[in-house]
């Protein structure tokens, strides 16, 4: 049985990143998409997806705190996609009670596997620069 996923694309900023999520569509199945923050609470408790993939831009303090928040009571596990420099703000998001993230230009077999890895309850090891997480 595939993932499913409720997805928070601000703008179409990860528009790369939901192209590789698309395209395993047995693997991983979209819900709804929407581009705002605020519609994320209404659709993960509509659907109890596996997982919220929320899109993040500078400076992240709405989706930081929409982490904080979507983190308690909820089965639903947030992965966020963010820009490869805002590795303060994964940092951020991670110590939030987001479950992992995915920088855009990540191809699109490694979304698919770090989505199921983390929607199986488990933590993928990641590396921001020199440090790991």
């Amino acid at each position: 049985m595939g993932v499913s996923v409720v997805l928070v694309n601000h703008g179409g900023l990860f528009s790369d990143l939901v192209r590789a999520v698309c395209s395993a569509p047995r693997l991983v199945s979209i819900a709804c998409e929407v581009a705002e923050v605020r519609d994320a609470f209404r659709l993960v408790r509509r659907f109890a997806p596996d997982i919220l993939l929320l899109g993040v831009c500078p400076p992240g303090t709405t989706s930081v705190n929409a982490i904080r928040r979507l983190s308690h009571g909820l089965a639903t596990r947030v992965v966020i996609m963010c820009e490869r420099q805002e590795a303060a703000l994964c940092v951020e998001a991670l110590q939030a009670g987001a479950a992992g993230y995915l920088f855009v230009g990540t191809d699109a077999e490694d979304v698919v596997r770090i989505i199921r890895t983390i929607a199986a309850g488990h933590t993928p090891r990641v590396q921001i620069g020199s440090t790991a997480l």
